[in-house]
């Protein structure tokens, strides 16, 4: 081997050091930079209250956001429109 290879072969360590050095560790999910307290009961409970107020998740999109808009009023007890393309 040349002594540049050496070279080369000795940087490589040096370089993963210094990449763990300036990069923070991260991770996945961990809710950092978020503000949500809701549990996933909390969740499920609003996801039911919409289906029964008339939101039907998975289905057709094409009324989406104004069918999940409806359920919201209508969950809170507020006048919906009778138009079916408006909140």
């Amino acid at each position: 081997m040349t002594r540049n290879h050496l070279i080369a072969i000795r940087a490589i360590p040096v370089a993963m050091l210094s990449t763990l050095l300036i990069c923070p560790p991260t991770y996945a999910q961990t809710g950092s930079g978020t503000t949500s307290t809701t549990t996933r009961a909390e969740q499920k409970q609003e996801l039911k209250t919409l289906e029964q107020n008339g939101y039907h998740p998975g289905g057709d999109d094409t009324q989406y956001p104004t069918d999940i808009q409806r359920a919201e009023k209508k969950a809170q007890g507020q006048p919906v429109s009778r138009n079916p393309n408006l909140p």
